[in-house]
């Protein structure tokens, strides 16, 4: 845990936790570096900034290192595109082509496009909030919109299988990690984010 800024010396070279200006207690923001498993079974330093106290780098922190004690293995780099994408392939082999086309139609057109950039460990109940109230303000009917967003619950929760052999870690690891997201989809006052969705008339 240490504090950094965005300070730069006379050559332009960012001094980061070097700025003498830290000593104030009051200049730059939080930060932590902590050395984790990565998905092709090496290890890799994940390191995350801009926090504006210790407390909440220590959250952060506390919330990474939960994921390793219970065997859970991100990567911290990857999208929600990249998660949805690579799930929608690998269901395909085990849905009816219908199924696919009307996932695949969701995922492309609507969940990839709104919320593709995200990473897949920063996912939460505002962005799916928000998803939902730009969707209604464009003039999306609510039976298809809970359908996109039971697509995204779906995608969230499946546990990739696989038809012979071991599931591959890389798989095991993204649904672990989706799990993990899926749970977070909750409003703060507890209602699930389908909750919040208008009922059909």
């Amino acid at each position: 845990m240490y504090r950094r800024c965005g300070c730069r010396d006379h050559t332009g070279r960012q001094l980061g936790a070097r700025c003498p200006e830290l000593a104030s207690g009051r200049h730059g923001r939080w930060a932590f570096a902590v050395d984790l498993p990565s998905l092709d079974g090496r290890r890799r330093t994940m390191r995350r900034s801009g926090f504006a106290t210790r407390t909440e780098a220590q959250v952060a922190l506390a919330k990474v290192l939960e994921y390793e004690r219970t065997g859970i293995v991100t990567d911290d780099k990857q999208t929600v595109a990249d998660y949805l994408t690579t799930w929608l392939r690998d269901k395909a082999s085990t849905l009816k082509p219908t199924t696919t086309a009307r996932y695949s139609d969701y995922v492309c057109k609507n969940l990839v496009p709104a919320l593709g950039a995200v990473r897949l460990d920063a996912l939460n109940h505002q962005h799916i909030t928000l998803f939902i109230h730009d969707q209604l303000a464009a003039g999306r009917g609510p039976v298809t919109l809970r359908r996109c967003v039971a697509t995204l619950s779906s995608g969230l929760t499946d546990r990739p299988t696989t038809t012979t052999g071991p599931q591959p870690r890389s798989l095991r690891a993204g649904a672990a990690a989706a799990e993990v997201r899926a749970r977070l989809l909750v409003t703060d006052r507890g209602r699930t984010i389908p909750a919040l969705l208008p009922r059909p008339r």
